[in-house]
């Protein structure tokens, strides 16, 4: 745009020829050339011209893994060691151990699923929440594959389109399913047909035998007993073989048995799509011409200048406005958004100790926005996921501490004591969202969450002076009791209502 402006340096000159050609005695074609060439040379260095060369960069785009595990009663049995269940974790768990460059989702399901944990490369908080997977945490027993698969599908259409929304880059995920393939509900073809269409393959590890075991389960007493059906009977649950092959070969997954040896088989199985990449190509400038474009209309407006009469004071006066103007403008340009971006981080941190979370929060987006420093971006990203817990929004919470665990800085001990408080914090954001998951939508909370945390000031920028926010050991108690409660009143209410509406049917199978 910049450029436009020679386009009246031109028609002054053109003006300037045709003035002098009608009085050649007070022309002087020395004094318009070099009037003519300062002005444009200036008009050039106000352009910002630079060279240099590109530079490619090989990027990696993180592939979506998706983690269903059955928690029916049924996955109780003991005729794989020790139990089913704990199977399947032991397995995932030392699955992840071995992959790398993936976003894992957790989704356990009985006669329906849910998300508790979102998309997240912290592969370790993941095998955290694992490990509490049980029956009770679903009132609603039975299993309905087809159900469980139409709902999965549903949440996987919700993250593809928030992370469009975000404009993040998007891969197809996979589905890593765990279930003994019991299923009281016939398995719909039209369910396993919605993961056909949109190519997300299904690998089904099966849990349990052909000649199948009695269900274990616990009663109220803390006794272990074998569980019957109305009769009496023992129940004798088995591995439903033929259910599982059809979802793995309907959608080209594979097939593979309750065994550890077959972990090798399926990483490799996995591996193929972990890893996608792309080529990002930027330009790096290797030279500024500012400076010397400016260089020379100096000595050009020193030449015009040496022989000017009464056009001294005009030109050496718009002469020094530009030399003054131009180092502020590269200044402004060159400094204003990180130092903003910390002054911003500042001004959140104070909106929080006034307990203004939304204000804290858009200040913290902005801090993000501009910040170019990683660990100043880290920081402010850290401080925005924990005023969003605060907010009690935990997966726009979980959402942002994983984007400043992905976040790596130049500083390898801040990243790895930062990344160990994300991982604290997306674990209590996880047991926030499954409680809230269990609600009813209509239930409304009073949108405080713990408000009691201090930070010091920091008047040197994050860069400086930094003291990561996080919840202290009286604050994490707090909020499990919380959670403990509210989850005890929903389990109490949703036993009474499932009472109340389950069918006969259901009533003689409740694993």
């Amino acid at each position: 745009m910049m450029l436009w402006a020679l386009v009246p340096v031109v028609l002054f000159s053109l003006f300037m020829i045709r003035k002098g050609k009608r009085s050649p005695l007070s022309f002087s074609l020395r004094r318009l050339i070099c009037a003519t060439l300062s002005l444009s040379l200036c008009v050039l260095a106000l352009a910002r011209p630079q060279f240099g060369h590109h530079v490619a960069k090989a990027r990696g785009t993180k592939a979506n893994l998706i983690l269903a595990i059955d928690i029916s009663q049924s996955m109780m049995a003991e005729d794989v060691t020790p139990n089913r269940l704990n199977f399947s974790i032991a397995f995932s768990r030392k699955l992840l151990s071995q992959l790398t460059g993936a976003r894992v989702a957790l989704y356990p399901f009985a006669s329906d699923g849910y998300l508790q944990m979102p998309l997240t490369t912290d592969l370790t908080a993941v095998s955290d929440v694992l490990a509490t997977l049980d029956p009770s945490m679903t009132s609603s027993q039975g299993t309905d594959l087809s159900t469980a698969l139409r709902t999965m599908y549903q949440v996987i259409n919700r993250m593809r389109s928030e992370a469009e929304e975000q404009r993040e880059k998007w891969t197809v995920p996979q589905v890593l399913l765990f279930s003994d393939g019991e299923s009281h509900e016939a398995l719909d073809p039209t369910a396993l047909a919605l993961f056909e269409k949109d190519n997300i393959p299904i690998f089904v590890v099966g849990t349990g035998t052909l000649e199948g075991s009695p269900i274990m389960v616990e009663t109220r007493f803390g006794v272990t007993e074998v569980l019957r059906d109305k009769s009496g009977k023992q129940v004798i649950s088995r591995l439903g073989e033929k259910n599982l092959q059809t979802i793995a070969e309907v959608t080209r997954g594979d097939f593979f048995g309750p065994s550890f040896s077959e972990v090798p088989r399926l990483k490799q199985g996995l591996t193929k799509s972990l890893q996608m990449g792309l080529l990002t190509v930027g330009f790096k400038a290797d030279h500024e011409l500012f400076p010397s474009l400016l260089a020379l209309a100096l000595i050009f407006f020193t030449i015009d200048f040496s022989f000017a009469r009464w056009h001294y004071a005009i030109r050496g006066l718009l002469f020094l406005i530009l030399i003054g103007a131009a180092p502020q403008a590269m200044a402004k340009e060159n400094e204003s958004p990180e130092v903003k971006s910390i002054k911003l981080y500042n001004k959140g941190l104070e909106l929080i100790r006034a307990n203004n979370f939304e204000k804290a929060a858009e200040t913290f987006q902005e801090s993000v926005f501009l910040a170019k420093d990683p660990e100043v971006k880290k920081k402010a990203l850290y401080n925005l996921a924990n005023t969003m817990f605060r907010m009690r929004d935990p997966v726009q919470a979980l959402q942002t501490y994983q984007e400043a665990y992905d976040l790596s800085s130049a500083n390898p001990e801040f990243d790895k004591e930062a990344n160990r408080r994300i991982s604290e914090n997306m674990a209590l954001a996880s047991l926030m969202q499954q409680q809230m998951s269990m609600q009813n939508p209509q239930q409304g909370n009073d949108g405080k969450g713990d408000q009691d945390k201090k930070q010091g000031d920091d008047p040197e920028g994050p860069q400086t002076n930094y003291e990561a926010e996080k919840f202290n050991q009286e604050q994490k108690q707090r909020i499990f009791d919380l959670i403990a409660e509210e989850e005890q009143e929903i389990m109490r209410r949703l036993r009474e209502k499932n009472k109340q509406e389950k069918s006969e049917s259901r009533v003689s199978k409740p694993w």
